[in-house]
C-alpha cells in the first residue's frame, strides 16, 4: 500500500477556500478536486557515457590585421675607389758582357832589402872585411892562385857594396866617421881593383908594384876607419 502525501500548497489552498466560503454567504464553493499521486515507476537511468573529445578545429583562421611595417634597409653607401696609380715598371738593363782578357801577368815581389845596420855596425863590419882581404891578397901573391881568390872576392865586394848613409842634420861626428867610411871605401876599389881583375879572370900575373900598391892601399884604408870609429866613441 503506498501512501500518498499532500503537498503543502494543496493545503494552503483548502484553506482558503473555507475562509472565501464563510464570507461569501450561501454560495456554495467548490470542492477543490483533490490531488491524485501518480505513481511513476523507477526506470533504469542509463550510465552517461563521457562525450568522445575530437580535435576537429572549427575555427576559421582570420588574416593579421596588423601588417608588419617594413623597414627601409641600411644600405650601406658605397665608396668611390679610386683607380690604381699605374706604377712605371723598370726595364731591366742586361749588364755589360765582360770579355775575359789575356790573363794577367805575374809581377814579381819586390825584394825586401835587409834593414841598414846602424853605422857604427857597419865600421866594425867594414874593419873586419879590410883585415882578411890583407891575408888573402899575402895568399894570393905567395902562389895559393885561385883557392885563394874566393874569400878575396868576397871581402873586397863586401867593403865596395857597403850601404849608403843619410847624415844630414845628424852630429858633426857622425858627419865626420861616415865621411872617413866613404874614403875607405874609395881606397879599397881604387889601388886593390888589380888583384880583384887577376882573380875574375881565373889567373893572371900580379906585379911587385900592384901588390905594393894594394897593400898600402889596405893600411891606408884601415887607418881611416879606425879614425871612424874614434869619432863616433868607440
Amino acid at each position: 500500500m503506498k501512501t500518498f502525501a499532500f503537498r503543502p500548497f494543496m493545503i494552503g489552498i483548502v484553506l482558503l477556500s473555507l475562509v472565501l466560503a464563510g464570507c461569501g454567504g450561501s454560495t456554495p464553493a467548490p470542492t477543490p478536486a483533490q490531488p491524485t499521486a501518480v505513481s511513476i515507476p523507477a526506470t533504469d537511468v542509463p550510465t552517461a557515457i563521457p562525450p568522445t573529445l575530437t580535435s576537429t578545429s572549427t575555427a576559421t583562421p582570420v588574416p593579421p590585421t596588423n601588417t608588419p611595417t617594413i623597414k627601409p634597409t641600411n644600405t650601406p653607401t658605397v665608396t668611390p675607389t679610386e683607380p690604381p696609380t699605374a706604377t712605371p715598371t723598370r726595364t731591366p738593363v742586361p749588364k755589360p758582357t765582360r770579355t775575359k782578357g789575356p790573363a794577367p801577368t805575374a809581377v814579381p815581389k819586390a825584394t825586401i832589402a835587409p834593414k841598414t845596420p846602424p853605422l857604427v855596425s857597419t865600421l866594425f863590419q867594414t874593419q873586419r872585411y879590410i883585415q882578411d882581404i890583407g891575408g888573402a891578397m899575402d895568399r894570393i901573391y905567395g902562389g895559393s892562385g885561385g883557392e885563394a881568390c874566393a874569400p878575396f872576392l868576397a871581402d873586397y865586394y863586401g867593403i865596395t857594396n857597403g850601404p849608403s848613409y843619410d847624415v844630414t842634420g845628424q852630429p858633426a861626428a857622425t858627419q865626420g866617421a861616415y865621411g872617413l867610411y866613404r874614403q875607405a871605401i874609395g881606397i879599397i876599389a881604387d889601388r886593390v881593383r888589380s888583384i880583384q881583375e887577376v882573380c875574375t879572370a881565373g889567373g893572371g900575373s900580379i906585379s911587385n908594384l900592384n901588390f905594393n900598391n894594394a897593400r898600402s892601399a889596405i893600411n891606408d884604408a884601415g887607418d881611416l876607419i879606425g879614425q871612424a870609429l874614434q869619432l863616433m866613441g868607440q
